[in-house]
């Protein structure tokens, strides 16, 4: 609006031109904060993710002539009164309260703003961001080819922020390398970008590449997530012929009754599993703790605050997010905060389903559903720049679609 104000009284064409100039410069320097947030979530190789967002925001916010009045309340509720609420509540009653981590989250939330000039773009920047996302396939398998084996001295090569290097058993099934790129979550939004579109070879040879990069991950749900999406994928391209869609529905049913005992018992609650145990450790110690501090699990103990675990001492970023939000803003606050940190771009999509350009971007529907309900439950992906930027793509595409059935009505 700021830009729409300085520029009102120039040349009409001039203005045209202007206004055109800086929504292509908007999407680069946008592209270039997505390729960022997904090469560099530690922000240790490049270090300009804050530049690029400023620079994102200023040229996006002059092609904005009017700011929609729900998405400024929205923006007003996400991104200012819940992270404000957590850092009163964080700084009054939060223990071992660091302001460090206070100030890191407070800076996570301003990238919440970019909701803003979103809504215009919401289509453009979910396929700019799916597509960035699959350049974790390449990187990940040259990184597997160059480790060959695990190695404490392999392991340490790697910059910790952003790529872990390590082995894993899933009972008789061993994972030697495995190479957990912090961002390989985010695949879930190119992987179901891929099974949308037209199939190539290209296409069906980044699937192939793309699976076995979660497979390598070593992570339960990127197995979960990818498993679920070439599923759909797959019942998408066969559901017009009817023999083939039984045909798969019946392999389906008969790869299930074969596997799952094996994936129940052995990868999902297999009870000497070392991810387990450690998870299993920190829930007891978020029941402790609000054993002892009732009032702080009624109200939360606000962000920037510390917890004492049994595991890893005092712990300011813990990877069950759902605790984690209670751990923050408290039970009573727990519905509030949910509903419009995750679940309004699932609302907006449900009511878009009648539009026309819904199936096209069906696809992000889909990536955003696993990324809430199978990624963020076990990965912190969601108080970070990383989370926000999802926040903001799901948020941007599901208003847009919203605008465009309502419109077409």
């Amino acid at each position: 609006m700021l830009g729409w104000l300085i520029i009102t009284n120039i040349n009409s064409e001039f203005l045209v031109f202007i206004f055109v100039l800086f929504q292509y410069i908007f999407l680069f320097f946008f592209g270039g904060l997505c390729l960022s947030v997904v090469l560099d979530p530690g922000n240790v190789l490049f270090g300009i993710k804050e530049h690029l967002f400023i620079l994102s925001f200023i040229t996006g916010a002059i092609t904005i002539k009017r700011y929609p009045s729900l998405i400024l309340i929205i923006y007003i509720i996400v991104g200012l009164l819940i992270p404000v609420y957590g850092l009163l509540v964080g700084n009054l009653l939060g223990d071992y309260f660091s302001v460090e981590y206070a100030l890191m989250y407070l800076k996570a939330f301003m990238f919440l703003s970019l909701i803003l000039i979103g809504h215009k773009y919401g289509l453009y920047i979910s396929d700019i961001f799916s597509v960035i996302t699959l350049l974790l396939i390449p990187i990940t398998i040259v990184i597997w080819y160059m480790v060959d084996s695990f190695s404490v001295e392999q392991s340490e090569i790697y910059p910790q922020e952003i790529v872990v290097v390590s082995r894993r058993a899933f009972g008789p099934l061993l994972i030697d390398p495995v190479v957990f790129y912090k961002t390989s979550p985010l695949l879930v939004f190119g992987l179901s970008f891929l099974c949308f579109k037209k199939q190539s070879s290209l296409t069906l040879l980044l699937l192939i590449l793309g699976f076995w990069v979660m497979f390598i991950s070593g992570t339960r749900a990127n197995l979960i997530s990818v498993t679920v999406i070439y599923i759909i994928g797959i019942y998408n391209c066969v559901k017009a012929n009817q023999r083939l869609k039984n045909l798969f529905i019946l392999i389906s049913i008969f790869l299930v009754f074969v596997f799952f005992p094996y994936l129940l018992t052995e990868v999902f609650f297999n009870s000497e599993e070392s991810s387990l145990i450690t998870k299993q450790s920190l829930i007891d110690s978020y029941l402790l703790y609000w054993n002892e501090n009732p009032l702080k699990f009624l109200l939360g103990s606000g962000l920037g605050a510390g917890m004492a675990t049994d595991v890893r001492g005092v712990e300011y970023i813990m990877e069950p997010t759902y605790f984690e939000i209670v751990r923050f803003w408290g039970i009573i606050n727990m519905p509030f905060t949910v509903f419009f940190l995750l679940l309004l771009p699932i609302c907006f999509f449900m009511k878009s389903q009648r539009s026309t350009l819904f199936p096209k971007y069906k696809y992000v529907f889909i990536a955003y559903l696993l990324y809430v309900f199978v990624e963020i439950p076990s990965n912190p992906l969601l108080l970070s720049s990383t989370g926000m930027i999802v926040y903001v793509i799901a948020l941007s595409s599901s208003y847009y679609l919203y605008k465009y059935s309502h419109s077409h009505d």
